[in-house]
């Protein structure tokens, strides 16, 4: 079940990915929890905030897979529904940032042989990485940037779409 400060982080709140860097605990009683953050996921609004203000957190650990652990909107009966063709999705397709569907779909080895094939100069300057040869092929040095304007957003569903054309190029008889 979401509670109400869930709903509201996930709807409004500002996203960026950080690893736990470091805790300890004061004299008081009180915890110091620190986080790692990329300059680029860093959102601005954060940067300028005056020390002491104060935030209501909702954190979910990023699976290997670039899944949200835990994530509440994932439904128990949306198990029942999956077939083992694809991989769960806990939302919709349309609702994830593109930075997130790049993280997605870089861990679909149908993707690096996409890559392999049909870009394979930017696949050898990218050295067989995923996440490096969406950057390079969109401009951006990290794929929050693609979550940054319509320009990176449209740059992100050319890609994604000539991807998923090419997957399903086999499936119309051109393979």
């Amino acid at each position: 079940m979401m509670t109400d400060h869930t709903k509201a982080a996930l709807e409004n709140g500002m996203a960026m990915e950080a690893k736990k860097h470091g805790m300890r605990q004061a004299q008081d009683g009180h915890w110091t929890v620190t986080f790692t953050v990329h300059p680029e996921d860093l959102p601005a609004d954060l940067m300028i905030a005056g020390m002491g203000t104060r935030y209501a957190l909702t954190l979910f650990e990023v699976l290997d897979n670039e899944e949200l652990k835990g994530c509440p909107e994932e439904a128990a009966d949306d198990e029942a529904e999956d077939d083992d063709t694809a991989p769960p999705e806990k939302r919709k397709w349309d609702d994830l940032r593109p930075s997130q569907q790049a993280g997605i779909i870089c861990n679909e080895p149908a993707f690096a042989a996409y890559a392999a094939e049909k870009w394979p100069a930017h696949w050898a300057d990218a050295n067989a990485d995923t996440a490096r040869f969406v950057r390079d092929l969109c401009c951006v040095s990290s794929r929050s940037e693609l979550d940054a304007s319509d320009y990176m957003q449209n740059e992100w569903e050319k890609l994604e779409k000539q991807y998923r054309a090419w997957q399903d190029a086999p499936k119309h008889g051109a393979g």
